[in-house]
């Protein structure tokens, strides 16, 4: 699986800023992975309760929607350091080689500033559920800075990998000849 890195001897910064792109990636991955076992195993005791003994958790809807939310915002990063989200190709493989590069750091610049503003709303809106003590209108009453607090790790490390491939891309810019979009395949990067 394709994994955006820098290629090439660029002395111990290169190494860094690769080491800490696996770091992003891993951290997101373990984190995906257990929301979705979570999710799985809440819904397969609801499962086994209903059906088996014809009594609920009476929470598993409320819990299975926080683990998916967070799934699904602690995946962002991964999906963008693995290049996996739709991109433009028609356009950018139609430019010349300077104008697609400074397309696509146009486009990183105006993706980073977005999810910038998305982490600094979240971020307020924690704050907000933290300073106000509000609990879920359910039967569990669950404080919401808990299942909020997903949303502002998730975005916060989906911040962290569009830095991490701006810095890619200008890299790029400085390395005469490179090609492609930095995604390559996975290489040991001692």
């Amino acid at each position: 699986m394709a994994l955006v890195s820098v290629s090439g001897n660029g002395g111990p910064g290169i190494l860094l800023l690769n080491r800490s792109i696996r770091l992003v990636d891993r951290i997101c991955v373990v984190a995906s992975v257990a929301a979705l076992l979570l999710m799985l195993g809440i819904v397969a005791l609801e499962v086994v309760l209903r059906s088996g003994f014809s009594t609920s958790t009476y929470l598993s809807d409320e819990y299975a929607g926080y683990a998916l939310v967070a799934l699904t915002l602690m995946s962002l990063a991964t999906c963008q350091l693995h290049g996996r989200f739709p991109r433009v190709e028609i356009i950018i493989a139609n430019l010349p080689p300077a104008v697609a590069r400074a397309v696509e750091i146009l486009f990183d610049l105006v993706g980073l500033a977005l999810t910038a503003l998305l982490l600094w709303k979240l971020t307020e809106f924690e704050i907000s559920s933290i300073r106000s003590g509000d609990t879920a209108p359910t039967l569990s009453a669950t404080p919401l800075w808990i299942p909020k607090f997903a949303l502002v790790l998730g975005s916060g490390l989906y911040v962290v990998a569009m830095c991490q491939i701006l810095i890619v891309h200008l890299l790029q810019l400085r390395t005469p000849g490179a090609q492609g979009t930095g995604y390559a395949e996975d290489e040991d990067d001692t």
